[in-house]
């Protein structure tokens, strides 16, 4: 989404719920709690409508991109989880200081196979922590729960 202005050329900017902000407004990611507090600036206050993937293109630490992957299934099967990681894999390594983060996202509460279906899966292209939410939670998806990601 672009947002024109009278002053100049149209500028990128993120929307999510009431927040309309430029990358450039966001705060550097440097460490693992920067990208947690970063995730809850942008969907804070929680509240989804359908599951969906949101993925951060960071460089040297500054949010660049965003962009919201939508219409995903909240149980995902072995195929859906398959196409994911071939639309992912050329992601794995953008070079020159680039990166990328991963939140999944869905309706309702409680935490369910599929969000980690989906966590492992996302976690394979990014060396940052993958965060996952819900209605009323964020969370960082945790080593434990990812297992074997080989």
């Amino acid at each position: 989404m672009e947002e024109r202005g009278a002053e100049g050329p149209a500028r990128p900017r993120l929307d999510r719920m009431n927040e309309t902000q430029t990358p450039d407004d966001l705060p550097v990611v440097r460490t693992a709690a920067d990208l947690e507090r970063l995730w809850r600036r942008l969907m804070e206050p929680l509240g989804f409508a359908a599951p969906q993937v949101w993925l951060l293109v960071l460089e040297r630490g500054q949010c660049r991109h965003a962009t919201k992957l939508e219409d995903l299934p909240a149980d995902p099967t072995p195929a859906d989880l398959a196409i994911m990681a071939d639309v992912l894999a050329d992601l794995a390594d953008l070079g020159d200081g680039r990166d990328v983060a991963f939140l999944y996202a869905r309706p309702g509460g409680g935490r369910r196979d599929g969000d980690l279906a989906w966590a492992r899966t996302l976690a394979r292209a990014s060396a940052w922590p993958v965060h996952l939410a819900h209605d009323t939670a964020l969370w960082v998806a945790a080593p434990d729960d990812l297992g074997a990601i080989a």
